[in-house]
Protein backbone atom coordinates (compact mmCIF):
# COMPACT_ATOMS: atom_id res chain seq x y z
CA UNK A 1 0.00 0.00 0.00
CA UNK A 2 1.45 3.01 -0.94
CA UNK A 3 1.34 6.94 0.32
CA UNK A 4 -1.40 7.86 -2.10
CA UNK A 5 -3.63 4.73 -1.51
CA UNK A 6 -3.50 4.86 2.29
CA UNK A 7 -4.48 9.25 2.13
CA UNK A 8 -7.31 8.06 -0.14
CA UNK A 9 -8.15 4.95 2.19
CA UNK A 10 -7.95 7.25 5.26
CA UNK A 11 -9.87 10.16 3.10
CA UNK A 12 -12.89 7.23 2.71
CA UNK A 13 -12.98 6.42 6.25
CA UNK A 14 -13.20 9.91 7.55
CA UNK A 15 -16.76 10.04 6.40
CA UNK A 16 -17.64 7.12 8.98
CA UNK A 17 -17.28 9.39 11.92
CA UNK A 18 -19.35 12.88 10.09
CA UNK A 19 -22.08 10.22 8.96
CA UNK A 20 -22.21 8.94 12.30
CA UNK A 21 -22.96 11.94 13.93
CA UNK A 22 -25.17 13.01 11.60
CA UNK A 23 -27.25 10.56 11.89
CA UNK A 24 -27.34 10.53 15.82
CA UNK A 25 -30.00 11.57 17.91
CA UNK A 26 -28.12 13.92 20.14
CA UNK A 27 -30.59 14.99 22.60
CA UNK A 28 -30.91 10.90 23.83
CA UNK A 29 -27.33 10.04 23.90
CA UNK A 30 -27.59 8.18 27.96
CA UNK A 31 -27.48 8.91 31.41
CA UNK A 32 -24.13 8.94 31.95
CA UNK A 33 -22.34 11.52 29.38
CA UNK A 34 -25.19 13.68 30.47
CA UNK A 35 -24.04 14.07 33.86
CA UNK A 36 -20.86 15.38 32.80
CA UNK A 37 -23.31 17.89 30.10
CA UNK A 38 -24.52 19.12 33.37
CA UNK A 39 -21.48 20.34 34.81
CA UNK A 40 -20.18 21.64 31.23
CA UNK A 41 -24.15 23.38 31.17
CA UNK A 42 -23.49 25.13 34.64
CA UNK A 43 -19.82 26.40 33.42
CA UNK A 44 -21.38 27.45 30.05
CA UNK A 45 -23.33 29.91 32.23
CA UNK A 46 -20.66 30.78 34.88
CA UNK A 47 -21.86 28.77 37.77
CA UNK A 48 -19.14 26.47 37.96
CA UNK A 49 -18.79 22.34 38.82
CA UNK A 50 -21.90 22.61 40.31
CA UNK A 51 -24.43 19.89 39.64
CA UNK A 52 -27.42 22.36 39.02
CA UNK A 53 -27.94 23.19 42.80
CA UNK A 54 -25.57 23.28 46.07
CA UNK A 55 -21.73 23.41 46.81
CA UNK A 56 -19.59 22.52 43.77
CA UNK A 57 -18.74 18.77 43.62
CA UNK A 58 -16.43 16.69 41.39
CA UNK A 59 -19.11 13.79 40.15
CA UNK A 60 -17.58 13.68 36.89
CA UNK A 61 -14.51 11.11 35.79
CA UNK A 62 -13.63 13.87 33.16
CA UNK A 63 -13.08 17.04 34.17
CA UNK A 64 -11.36 18.41 31.03
CA UNK A 65 -14.01 17.06 28.49
CA UNK A 66 -16.47 19.22 30.47
CA UNK A 67 -14.59 22.00 31.02
CA UNK A 68 -14.08 22.19 26.66
CA UNK A 69 -17.99 21.26 26.19
CA UNK A 70 -18.38 24.27 28.51
CA UNK A 71 -16.89 26.26 27.02
CA UNK A 72 -17.98 25.76 23.97
CA UNK A 73 -21.35 26.02 24.91
CA UNK A 74 -20.30 28.97 26.20
CA UNK A 75 -19.10 30.44 22.74
CA UNK A 76 -22.16 28.92 20.82
CA UNK A 77 -25.28 29.66 22.80
CA UNK A 78 -27.15 28.76 20.56
CA UNK A 79 -26.12 25.25 19.94
CA UNK A 80 -27.46 22.66 22.17
CA UNK A 81 -24.14 21.41 24.37
CA UNK A 82 -25.59 17.80 23.18
CA UNK A 83 -24.85 18.31 19.93
CA UNK A 84 -21.51 19.96 20.78
CA UNK A 85 -20.68 16.93 23.09
CA UNK A 86 -20.86 14.48 20.00
CA UNK A 87 -19.40 16.70 17.17
CA UNK A 88 -16.57 17.43 19.65
CA UNK A 89 -16.15 13.52 19.91
CA UNK A 90 -16.88 12.76 16.12
CA UNK A 91 -14.07 15.06 15.83
CA UNK A 92 -11.56 13.17 17.72
CA UNK A 93 -12.50 10.16 15.85
CA UNK A 94 -11.55 11.84 13.17
CA UNK A 95 -8.29 12.56 13.89
CA UNK A 96 -7.58 9.17 15.32
CA UNK A 97 -8.23 7.79 12.28
CA UNK A 98 -5.18 9.97 10.99
CA UNK A 99 -3.33 9.92 14.41
CA UNK A 100 -1.12 6.79 13.20
CA UNK A 101 -0.32 8.25 9.63
CA UNK A 102 0.84 11.72 11.38
CA UNK A 103 2.73 9.94 14.04
CA UNK A 104 4.12 7.03 10.92
CA UNK A 105 8.20 8.08 11.63
CA UNK A 106 7.44 8.90 15.55
CA UNK A 107 6.10 4.91 16.04
CA UNK A 108 8.40 3.61 13.47
CA UNK A 109 5.43 2.04 11.15
CA UNK A 110 4.94 1.94 7.43
CA UNK A 111 2.79 4.17 5.59
CA UNK A 112 0.82 0.42 4.74
CA UNK A 113 0.50 0.35 8.58
CA UNK A 114 -1.14 3.76 9.48
CA UNK A 115 -3.67 2.70 6.60
CA UNK A 116 -4.75 -0.44 8.43
CA UNK A 117 -5.12 0.64 11.53
CA UNK A 118 -6.88 3.83 10.45
CA UNK A 119 -9.28 1.92 8.63
CA UNK A 120 -9.94 -0.43 11.48
CA UNK A 121 -10.10 2.24 13.83
CA UNK A 122 -13.32 3.69 11.79
CA UNK A 123 -14.67 0.01 11.09
CA UNK A 124 -14.51 -0.73 14.59
CA UNK A 125 -16.27 2.96 15.67
CA UNK A 126 -18.03 2.97 19.05
CA UNK A 127 -21.05 5.24 17.75
CA UNK A 128 -23.04 4.45 21.18
CA UNK A 129 -20.55 6.81 22.87
CA UNK A 130 -20.19 9.31 20.77
CA UNK A 131 -20.92 11.96 23.40
CA UNK A 132 -18.88 11.23 25.74
CA UNK A 133 -14.97 11.11 26.68
CA UNK A 134 -13.55 7.91 24.90
CA UNK A 135 -12.46 9.15 21.59
CA UNK A 136 -11.10 11.94 23.24
CA UNK A 137 -8.84 10.20 25.52
CA UNK A 138 -7.81 7.79 22.54
CA UNK A 139 -6.76 10.45 20.81
CA UNK A 140 -5.07 12.30 23.40
CA UNK A 141 -3.06 9.22 24.16
CA UNK A 142 -1.78 8.65 20.93
CA UNK A 143 -1.03 12.10 20.67
CA UNK A 144 1.46 11.45 24.11
CA UNK A 145 3.05 8.83 23.04
CA UNK A 146 3.40 10.20 19.41
CA UNK A 147 5.45 13.51 20.92
CA UNK A 148 7.40 11.30 23.10
CA UNK A 149 8.69 8.97 20.88
CA UNK A 150 8.78 12.10 18.26
CA UNK A 151 11.42 14.07 20.74
CA UNK A 152 8.63 16.60 22.64
CA UNK A 153 9.06 15.42 25.87
CA UNK A 154 7.62 18.47 26.86
CA UNK A 155 5.05 18.99 24.35
CA UNK A 156 4.03 14.97 25.57
CA UNK A 157 4.03 16.43 29.21
CA UNK A 158 1.69 18.31 29.05
CA UNK A 159 -0.43 15.62 26.46
CA UNK A 160 -0.20 13.44 29.26
CA UNK A 161 -1.26 16.34 31.69
CA UNK A 162 -4.06 16.78 29.43
CA UNK A 163 -5.30 13.21 29.32
CA UNK A 164 -4.65 12.78 33.07
CA UNK A 165 -7.63 15.22 33.66
CA UNK A 166 -9.93 13.57 30.52
CA UNK A 167 -9.22 10.30 32.91
CA UNK A 168 -7.60 9.78 35.85
CA UNK A 169 -6.03 6.40 34.26
CA UNK A 170 -4.23 8.61 31.83
CA UNK A 171 -1.34 9.04 34.27
CA UNK A 172 -0.68 4.96 33.90
CA UNK A 173 0.10 5.35 30.41
CA UNK A 174 2.01 8.59 30.94
CA UNK A 175 4.74 6.90 32.56
CA UNK A 176 5.37 3.95 30.59
CA UNK A 177 5.19 6.21 27.25
CA UNK A 178 7.71 8.45 29.31
CA UNK A 179 9.90 4.72 30.28
CA UNK A 180 9.39 3.93 26.36
CA UNK A 181 10.83 7.00 25.36
CA UNK A 182 13.57 6.98 27.61
CA UNK A 183 14.19 3.94 26.54
CA UNK A 184 14.62 4.96 22.95
CA UNK A 185 16.70 7.83 23.89
CA UNK A 186 19.26 5.54 25.35
CA UNK A 187 19.76 3.48 22.25
CA UNK A 188 20.05 6.72 20.04
CA UNK A 189 22.04 8.42 21.97
CA UNK A 190 24.18 5.42 22.91
CA UNK A 191 27.47 6.29 24.25
CA UNK A 192 26.51 10.07 25.12
CA UNK A 193 25.60 10.60 28.73
CA UNK A 194 22.12 12.24 28.80
CA UNK A 195 22.11 14.77 31.97
CA UNK A 196 18.61 14.71 34.49
CA UNK A 197 17.95 17.62 33.17
CA UNK A 198 17.47 16.87 29.32
CA UNK A 199 16.03 13.06 30.15
CA UNK A 200 12.50 12.71 28.31
CA UNK A 201 11.25 11.58 31.27
CA UNK A 202 12.09 14.59 33.68
CA UNK A 203 10.85 16.52 30.51
CA UNK A 204 7.89 15.20 30.43
CA UNK A 205 7.16 15.68 34.36
CA UNK A 206 7.49 19.20 33.76
CA UNK A 207 4.85 19.72 31.08
CA UNK A 208 2.45 17.66 32.97
CA UNK A 209 2.61 19.79 36.01
CA UNK A 210 1.54 22.22 33.52
CA UNK A 211 -1.95 21.05 32.91
CA UNK A 212 -1.82 19.63 36.44
CA UNK A 213 -0.94 23.11 37.87
CA UNK A 214 -3.59 24.96 36.66
CA UNK A 215 -6.13 22.48 37.40
CA UNK A 216 -5.19 22.01 40.90
CA UNK A 217 -4.87 26.36 41.36
CA UNK A 218 -8.64 25.19 40.69
CA UNK A 219 -9.69 22.32 42.19
CA UNK A 220 -7.85 22.54 45.57
CA UNK A 221 -9.85 25.56 47.06
CA UNK A 222 -12.81 24.21 45.36
CA UNK A 223 -13.07 20.62 45.90
CA UNK A 224 -10.43 20.07 48.55
CA UNK A 225 -8.80 17.33 45.83
CA UNK A 226 -7.95 17.07 42.29
CA UNK A 227 -9.56 13.78 41.92
CA UNK A 228 -13.57 12.84 41.40
CA UNK A 229 -15.71 11.91 43.51
CA UNK A 230 -16.39 9.06 41.42
CA UNK A 231 -14.18 6.70 42.33
CA UNK A 232 -14.93 6.01 45.62
CA UNK A 233 -18.97 5.85 44.77
CA UNK A 234 -18.37 3.28 41.60
CA UNK A 235 -15.84 1.32 44.42
CA UNK A 236 -18.75 1.83 46.74
CA UNK A 237 -21.26 0.12 44.31
CA UNK A 238 -19.24 -2.73 44.22
CA UNK A 239 -18.92 -3.49 47.58
CA UNK A 240 -22.60 -3.12 47.83
CA UNK A 241 -22.83 -6.55 45.91
CA UNK A 242 -25.14 -4.57 43.31
CA UNK A 243 -23.11 -4.02 40.44
CA UNK A 244 -21.11 -6.67 38.98
CA UNK A 245 -17.29 -6.20 38.74
CA UNK A 246 -14.96 -5.06 35.92
CA UNK A 247 -13.50 -8.68 35.69
CA UNK A 248 -17.04 -10.11 35.62
CA UNK A 249 -17.82 -8.25 32.43
CA UNK A 250 -14.93 -8.49 30.98
CA UNK A 251 -14.67 -12.26 31.33
CA UNK A 252 -18.58 -12.51 31.13
CA UNK A 253 -19.34 -9.94 28.42
CA UNK A 254 -16.76 -8.35 26.55
CA UNK A 255 -14.00 -10.74 25.34
CA UNK A 256 -17.31 -12.89 24.24
CA UNK A 257 -18.56 -9.67 21.92
CA UNK A 258 -15.28 -8.59 21.00
CA UNK A 259 -15.32 -10.97 17.35
CA UNK A 260 -15.09 -11.21 13.49
CA UNK A 261 -17.60 -13.92 12.32
CA UNK A 262 -18.46 -16.50 14.27
CA UNK A 263 -16.33 -18.03 16.90
CA UNK A 264 -15.55 -21.94 17.42
CA UNK A 265 -17.09 -22.94 20.58
CA UNK A 266 -14.55 -21.01 23.00
CA UNK A 267 -15.01 -17.04 22.73
CA UNK A 268 -10.82 -16.99 21.50
CA UNK A 269 -11.20 -19.00 19.08
CA UNK A 270 -12.31 -16.11 16.46
CA UNK A 271 -10.62 -14.30 13.45
CA UNK A 272 -10.77 -11.36 15.87
CA UNK A 273 -8.43 -12.80 19.06
CA UNK A 274 -6.16 -14.94 15.65
CA UNK A 275 -5.48 -11.21 14.23
CA UNK A 276 -4.55 -9.81 17.58
CA UNK A 277 -2.17 -12.34 18.37
CA UNK A 278 -0.69 -12.32 14.86
CA UNK A 279 -0.88 -8.13 15.86
CA UNK A 280 1.33 -8.68 18.61
CA UNK A 281 3.98 -10.79 17.03
CA UNK A 282 4.02 -8.39 14.31
CA UNK A 283 4.25 -5.39 16.68
CA UNK A 284 7.32 -7.40 18.43
CA UNK A 285 9.04 -8.07 15.76
CA UNK A 286 8.73 -5.50 13.48
CA UNK A 287 7.25 -2.18 15.09
CA UNK A 288 8.38 -2.52 18.71
CA UNK A 289 7.86 1.38 19.71
CA UNK A 290 3.96 0.34 20.00
CA UNK A 291 4.38 -2.55 22.87
CA UNK A 292 4.07 0.03 25.09
CA UNK A 293 0.10 0.24 23.82
CA UNK A 294 -0.52 -3.83 25.01
CA UNK A 295 1.32 -3.47 28.08
CA UNK A 296 -0.75 -0.20 28.61
CA UNK A 297 -4.10 -1.95 28.27
CA UNK A 298 -2.75 -4.56 30.55
CA UNK A 299 -1.64 -2.43 33.21
CA UNK A 300 -4.99 -1.20 32.72
CA UNK A 301 -7.58 -4.05 32.94
CA UNK A 302 -5.14 -5.02 36.00
CA UNK A 303 -5.68 -1.84 38.03
CA UNK A 304 -9.24 -1.23 37.30
CA UNK A 305 -9.82 -5.11 38.64
CA UNK A 306 -7.12 -4.25 41.55
CA UNK A 307 -9.50 -1.16 42.32
CA UNK A 308 -13.07 -3.10 42.35
CA UNK A 309 -14.95 -0.83 39.88
CA UNK A 310 -17.87 -1.77 38.54
CA UNK A 311 -18.15 -3.22 34.99
CA UNK A 312 -19.86 0.12 32.90
CA UNK A 313 -20.02 -0.54 29.45
CA UNK A 314 -17.60 2.05 28.21
CA UNK A 315 -14.47 0.56 30.66
CA UNK A 316 -13.85 -2.12 28.15
CA UNK A 317 -13.36 0.85 25.25
CA UNK A 318 -9.07 2.03 26.12
CA UNK A 319 -8.78 -1.81 25.92
CA UNK A 320 -11.33 -2.87 22.62
CA UNK A 321 -8.87 0.64 21.01
CA UNK A 322 -5.68 -1.32 21.76
CA UNK A 323 -7.07 -4.52 20.61
CA UNK A 324 -8.49 -2.85 17.16
CA UNK A 325 -4.33 -1.64 16.77
CA UNK A 326 -3.29 -5.07 17.20
CA UNK A 327 -5.90 -6.63 14.85
CA UNK A 328 -4.86 -3.93 12.31
CA UNK A 329 -1.28 -4.42 12.63
CA UNK A 330 -2.18 -8.45 12.22
CA UNK A 331 -3.72 -7.61 9.18
CA UNK A 332 -0.83 -5.33 7.59
CA UNK A 333 1.32 -8.59 8.18
CA UNK A 334 -1.11 -10.78 6.36
CA UNK A 335 -0.90 -8.30 3.77
CA UNK A 336 2.71 -8.22 3.48
CA UNK A 337 2.90 -12.11 3.97
CA UNK A 338 0.70 -12.60 0.90
CA UNK A 339 2.61 -10.71 -1.21
CA UNK A 340 1.70 -6.77 -0.65
CA UNK A 341 5.38 -6.19 -2.31
CA UNK A 342 4.93 -8.61 -5.61
CA UNK A 343 6.66 -6.87 -8.59
CA UNK A 344 3.25 -7.83 -10.23
CA UNK A 345 0.14 -4.90 -9.50
CA UNK A 346 -2.77 -8.22 -9.62
CA UNK A 347 -0.50 -10.15 -7.10
CA UNK A 348 0.16 -6.57 -5.09
CA UNK A 349 -3.95 -6.46 -5.09
CA UNK A 350 -5.00 -9.52 -4.16
CA UNK A 351 -2.81 -9.69 -1.21
CA UNK A 352 -4.71 -6.63 0.22
CA UNK A 353 -8.46 -8.66 -0.37
CA UNK A 354 -8.42 -10.89 2.91
CA UNK A 355 -7.67 -7.68 5.22
CA UNK A 356 -10.29 -6.09 3.31
CA UNK A 357 -12.64 -8.54 3.59
CA UNK A 358 -11.77 -8.55 7.61
CA UNK A 359 -12.23 -4.85 7.65
CA UNK A 360 -15.69 -5.19 6.39
CA UNK A 361 -16.94 -7.83 8.73
CA UNK A 362 -15.35 -5.32 11.46
CA UNK A 363 -17.58 -2.52 10.04
CA UNK A 364 -20.70 -4.96 10.59
CA UNK A 365 -22.06 -3.53 13.92
CA UNK A 366 -21.20 0.01 13.02
CA UNK A 367 -22.88 0.48 10.16
CA UNK A 368 -25.84 -1.26 12.15
CA UNK A 369 -25.37 1.69 14.75
CA UNK A 370 -24.80 4.27 12.05
CA UNK A 371 -28.07 3.35 10.39
CA UNK A 372 -30.31 2.59 13.43
CA UNK A 373 -28.61 5.05 15.89
CA UNK A 374 -28.85 2.91 19.75
CA UNK A 375 -31.50 5.26 21.51
CA UNK A 376 -32.95 2.86 24.25
CA UNK A 377 -36.33 2.91 25.35
CA UNK A 378 -35.06 4.37 28.83
CA UNK A 379 -33.93 7.65 27.18
CA UNK A 380 -36.90 8.40 26.30
CA UNK A 381 -38.88 8.08 29.08
CA UNK A 382 -36.23 9.78 31.12
CA UNK A 383 -36.11 12.37 28.51
CA UNK A 384 -40.30 12.73 28.97
CA UNK A 385 -39.74 12.71 32.80
CA UNK A 386 -37.29 15.92 32.55
CA UNK A 387 -40.09 17.60 30.48
CA UNK A 388 -42.57 16.97 32.78
CA UNK A 389 -40.23 18.18 35.97
CA UNK A 390 -40.03 21.75 33.77
CA UNK A 391 -43.31 22.11 33.71
CA UNK A 392 -44.28 21.55 37.29
CA UNK A 393 -41.10 21.79 39.43
CA UNK A 394 -40.04 25.31 40.83
CA UNK A 395 -36.82 26.73 40.86
CA UNK A 396 -34.75 25.43 44.34
CA UNK A 397 -36.81 22.32 44.33
CA UNK A 398 -34.80 19.08 44.11
CA UNK A 399 -34.92 15.69 43.09
CA UNK A 400 -34.42 12.40 44.50
CA UNK A 401 -33.32 9.35 42.10
CA UNK A 402 -30.65 6.84 41.15
CA UNK A 403 -29.64 8.13 37.56
CA UNK A 404 -29.57 11.37 37.32
CA UNK A 405 -28.01 12.38 34.05
CA UNK A 406 -30.94 13.48 32.19
CA UNK A 407 -33.02 15.32 35.01
CA UNK A 408 -29.46 17.08 36.06
CA UNK A 409 -28.77 17.78 31.97
CA UNK A 410 -32.52 19.10 31.10
CA UNK A 411 -33.52 20.87 34.66
CA UNK A 412 -32.38 23.18 36.63
CA UNK A 413 -33.53 21.51 39.69
CA UNK A 414 -31.30 20.07 42.32
CA UNK A 415 -30.49 16.36 41.99
CA UNK A 416 -30.03 13.87 45.33
CA UNK A 417 -28.23 11.03 43.46
CA UNK A 418 -29.31 7.93 45.69
CA UNK A 419 -26.14 6.19 44.50
CA UNK A 420 -23.72 8.80 45.51
CA UNK A 421 -21.97 9.87 42.09
CA UNK A 422 -22.85 13.45 42.70
CA UNK A 423 -24.23 13.68 46.24
CA UNK A 424 -20.97 12.61 48.11
CA UNK A 425 -23.03 12.67 51.47
CA UNK A 426 -24.45 9.51 50.11
CA UNK A 427 -21.58 7.81 49.01
CA UNK A 428 -20.36 6.51 52.28
CA UNK A 429 -23.54 4.62 52.66
CA UNK A 430 -23.49 2.71 49.52
CA UNK A 431 -21.12 0.15 50.32
CA UNK A 432 -23.69 -0.87 52.78
CA UNK A 433 -26.61 -0.81 50.59
CA UNK A 434 -28.05 1.85 52.27
CA UNK A 435 -30.09 3.99 49.84
CA UNK A 436 -32.83 5.67 52.53
CA UNK A 437 -30.78 7.61 55.12
CA UNK A 438 -29.33 9.64 53.18
CA UNK A 439 -32.83 10.13 51.14
CA UNK A 440 -34.18 11.41 54.90
CA UNK A 441 -31.35 13.49 55.61
CA UNK A 442 -31.77 15.48 52.77
CA UNK A 443 -35.28 15.09 52.46
CA UNK A 444 -35.80 16.35 48.54
CA UNK A 445 -38.82 17.63 47.02
CA UNK A 446 -39.59 15.26 44.76
CA UNK A 447 -38.51 11.23 44.26
CA UNK A 448 -38.80 9.25 41.35
CA UNK A 449 -39.69 5.98 41.91
CA UNK A 450 -39.06 2.95 39.06
CA UNK A 451 -41.22 0.18 39.42
CA UNK A 452 -39.97 -2.51 41.55
CA UNK A 453 -36.58 -0.65 41.73
CA UNK A 454 -34.40 -2.31 44.87
CA UNK A 455 -32.97 1.09 45.80
CA UNK A 456 -36.42 2.66 45.90
CA UNK A 457 -38.68 0.13 47.50
CA UNK A 458 -37.05 0.92 51.17
CA UNK A 459 -37.66 4.74 50.92
CA UNK A 460 -41.39 3.40 49.46
CA UNK A 461 -41.51 0.46 52.40
CA UNK A 462 -40.57 3.46 55.48
CA UNK A 463 -43.71 4.03 57.59
CA UNK A 464 -42.99 8.24 57.53
CA UNK A 465 -43.09 7.96 53.92
CA UNK A 466 -46.52 8.25 53.23
CA UNK A 467 -47.02 10.74 55.82
CA UNK A 468 -45.00 13.27 54.44
CA UNK A 469 -45.04 12.54 50.27
CA UNK A 470 -47.56 12.19 47.99
CA UNK A 471 -48.03 10.01 44.32
CA UNK A 472 -48.21 13.26 41.82
CA UNK A 473 -47.46 11.51 38.62
CA UNK A 474 -47.05 8.12 36.64
CA UNK A 475 -45.06 8.43 33.80
CA UNK A 476 -44.16 6.15 31.14
CA UNK A 477 -41.52 3.99 31.99
CA UNK A 478 -39.36 1.31 30.00
CA UNK A 479 -39.14 -2.30 29.90
CA UNK A 480 -42.90 -2.84 31.28
CA UNK A 481 -41.75 -0.59 34.33
CA UNK A 482 -43.64 2.48 35.17
CA UNK A 483 -42.25 5.37 36.64
CA UNK A 484 -44.14 7.53 39.45
CA UNK A 485 -43.35 10.55 41.00
CA UNK A 486 -43.63 11.57 45.01
CA UNK A 487 -43.61 15.71 46.39
CA UNK A 488 -43.34 16.11 49.60
CA UNK A 489 -46.32 17.46 51.43
CA UNK A 490 -46.92 21.17 52.19
CA UNK A 491 -46.85 21.35 56.22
Amino acid sequence: MGRRVAVYILLLCSVVPIVAALRLDHSLIGDDPLITLTYAKNIATGNGFVFNLGDPVLGTTTPLFALVVGGLMALLPGVPGTAIAVWTTAICWLGLIWSFYYFRDAFGITVATAGWIGAAIAAGGWVPHLGMEAYPFALLLVATLGAAYGRRPLLAGILGGLLFLTRGEGILFLGLAALAAWWVQARTERGRPVSLLRSTPFLMAVGFLVPLGLWSLYAMPTFGNIFPNTLAAKIAQVDSGLWPAFQTRLVGDWIPGWKIGPSLGFALLNLFFVFVVAGWVRVARTYPRLLVLPVWALVYGSGYALLGVPGYPWYRLPIEFVLIVLVASGLEGLTSLCGSGHAQAWRRLAAHVPGAVMIGLLFGSTLTAIRTPPVREKDRAYFKMAAWFNENGSAGERIAYMEVGYLGYYTDLGIVDLVGLVTPEITHRVAARDFTSGFWELEPEYLVSLEGSRFILPILNNPDFAPQYERVAELDGFEGLGLSVFRRRTP
